[in-house]
């Protein structure tokens, strides 16, 4: 059975720009969907992101332009979306202010998340997903402090 094309709230949306900003190339939403085999069970959203493997130079015989890919289920579009751009951003190293990154799809979510890294929440107003050391002197002070400057 076709699925209609899925209507994503602007979280999800803003969640694919932010996939996209960790270098991968394409991201698709898929479906299975059981009674197309004749089966009653439920239909299954996948968020898959694709991204190129970098040539090793130490293997000289390892082919160019192959793909690695990630995939994240759930039994809706959006919660595909979101749970891979949680897995994908949480545990990272902020370039900017080189803290541990955090996801947050909840634009209410300031708390104690803040104080472990840096937060990438959700920002209704644009519509995007802003980081917590965006204009904040204290991230920028604390990237300068790794780049060894004062």
């Amino acid at each position: 059975m076709t699925q209609p094309a899925p209507v994503l709230p602007p979280a999800a949306l803003a969640a694919f720009e932010l996939i996209g900003r960790t270098g991968a190339e394409n991201l698709e939403l898929r479906y299975s969907d059981p009674a197309d085999d004749g089966d009653d069970g439920p239909v299954v959203w996948m968020a898959v992101a694709r991204y190129p493997v970098t040539i090793d130079l130490s293997r000289p015989s390892a082919p160019a332009g192959r793909y690695r890919f990630e995939v994240d289920a759930a039994m809706n579009p959006a919660g595909a979306v979101l749970r891979l751009a949680e897995r994908l951003i949480d545990g990272g190293e902020c370039t900017h202010c080189h803290r541990p990154t955090i996801f947050d799809a909840d634009p209410l979510g300031a708390g104690p998340l803040d104080a472990m890294g840096c937060v990438y929440r959700f920002d209704p107003e644009l519509a995007t997903y802003r980081r917590t050391c965006e204009g904040n002197p204290r991230g920028n002070r604390a990237a300068r402090r790794a780049r060894g400057e004062r």
